[in-house]
């Protein structure tokens, strides 16, 4: 008798949580967290203030120029077009702009509550149009276009950030991104800094020199990217956001075309351009010390110090300066 009441009772017990699971998966879901919502179909669903709470509340950190009254109508957009390939980098200089798609990408490959696994494209290995791939190791998808050129290849950096100057969103003039680039080559401790709207054909006695241009369509709806490139002795190379270092195949000519974003996700993934740079393109050239000094024959003893004069020629300056030595008293050898 207790036997066939336990199994009474264990028979309901199967009937009643079946009956829950049927229900449950019959019925629509809907609401963040839900483990089967499919996450395309509901951030379509949201409005524009939705779909920011959504990220917020999921710990994407939303830059104010997406979250002001301007930008946040482009947020969804934005959203949706990285769920179509989660995968894929976004190749803008913008660190800020950056960091987002990075955090919403994370968001979808890595939070499994939302049950979205989208197919992934096939990529070509080495679709670029404008640009071959020079360089590639694991470590550059850590800088940008920007630290790439300066050669500081430990983070991504945005103009005027080394030098704290302030760089506007909606800048699409060369010239002020160039003066607060200097700032930047300033406060490194380079030399020499001069800036120009002509090409440099050869290196000639500069040790470095760099590109700059900037897109002024607003291809990102609430900023004006940027973009740098590096001039080595007849080549100019490149890297758009964390793709691999490339090397621009046309150097006689910059068109518009040439300049944009394609590249390469893991030195070998080709990724469409979004973002064009359309300014005028502005050179900076710069060096570690000036030059060169020629000693003038002036000299004199104070002390224990020997004083030298020399000329100081430099392609941004020619002045005397007088440079002192230790020695071991008067007379002295010159």
């Amino acid at each position: 008798m207790k036997c066939k009441r336990f199994l009474a009772m264990l028979c309901c017990i199967c009937i009643a949580f079946c009956c829950g699971t049927s229900t449950s998966a019959a019925s629509p879901i809907e609401g963040i967290g839900s483990p089967r919502v499919d996450l395309r179909s509901y951030i379509e669903s949201l409005s524009d203030d939705e779909c920011i709470e959504f990220l917020e509340e999921n710990g994407v950190e939303v830059p104010y120029f997406y979250a002001d009254e301007n930008g946040r109508q482009y947020v969804k957009g934005v959203v949706l077009d990285i769920l179509e390939n989660p995968s894929s980098h976004s190749m803008v200089g913008r660190v800020e702009a950056a960091n987002f798609y990075d955090e919403i990408r994370n968001l979808v490959k890595t939070n499994s509550m939302y049950g979205y696994y989208p197919q992934v494209s096939t990529y070509d290995s080495y679709g670029l149009e404008f640009s071959t791939r020079y360089s590639w190791n694991p470590n550059m998808v850590n800088y940008n276009c920007y630290a790439y050129a300066l050669g500081k290849w430990d983070k991504p950096y945005e103009p005027g950030e080394i030098s704290d100057t302030y760089y506007s969103l909606l800048e699409d003039d060369p010239v002020e991104v160039g003066r607060i680039v200097r700032k930047d080559l300033d406060y490194l401790g380079y030399k020499c800094i001069l800036t120009s709207f002509s090409r440099p054909t050869m290196q000639s006695d500069w040790e470095n020199i760099i590109a700059l241009r900037i897109d002024t369509n607003l291809d990102n709806m609430t900023y004006n990217d940027y973009h740098f490139a590096r001039f080595f002795n007849s080549t100019w190379r490149h890297k758009p956001g964390p793709s691999a270092v490339l090397r621009f195949n046309d150097i006689s000519t910059f068109t518009a075309d040439e300049w944009c974003n394609e590249g390469l996700e893991s030195g070998t993934k080709y990724v469409e351009p979004d973002t064009w740079y359309e300014s005028d393109i502005l050179y900076i050239s710069y060096k570690t010390e000036h030059q060169k000094l020629t000693y003038t024959g002036n000299n004199y003893h104070s002390g224990s110090r020997h004083y030298c004069q020399y000329n100081v020629t430099c392609n941004c300056e020619t002045k005397t300066v007088w440079r002192d030595y230790a020695c071991s008293g008067n007379p002295c050898i010159t």
